[in-house]
């Protein structure tokens, strides 16, 4: 992230070299909406007879899930432009991404809370109510 925030190397050098490829991340990331739309699907239907569906596998699918957003390396250097607050590399990766929901995945879901947070609390500062009920650092001096 750094890297190419100082552009020491362009985003397009460091993707061929990232896990999954952004094809193949496309393609994981349908497939994991796709079982949670089925698992939503299921939340309160009614099964009758044997055809209960396996814990085995239902706890695999979870575990493989969640353990999944740590090994897609794109979205970990979405997380870290994010953090370090380059728009311009984070911004072109995210329509490189196009059809991945990007902050669905908790990382990266954060730091674009982090930078609305940022972009928006000067705006707020003086209407919020935390501003009129605690003392500003400039009024204590």
């Amino acid at each position: 992230g750094l890297l190419l925030k100082q552009g020491a190397v362009e985003l397009e050098q460091v993707l061929p070299h990232l896990e999954p490829s952004l094809p193949k991340l496309r393609e994981v990331h349908a497939a994991e909406v796709a079982r949670q739309v089925a698992a939503a699907k299921r939340i309160g239907a009614v099964l009758l007879g044997d055809a209960k569906p396996a814990p085995a596998e239902e706890a695999e699918a979870e575990a493989e899930a969640d353990g999944g957003a740590a090994r897609m390396q794109p979205l970990g250097v979405l997380s870290a432009l994010l953090q370090l607050r380059e728009w311009g590399s984070a911004s072109r990766l995210m329509e490189l991404l196009d059809g991945v929901d990007v902050a669905s995945y908790p990382p990266v879901g954060a730091a674009l809370c982090r930078i609305v947070d940022f972009l928006t609390k000067p705006a707020y500062a003086t209407v919020s109510v935390g501003a009129r009920l605690l003392p500003s650092k400039e009024a204590q001096k």
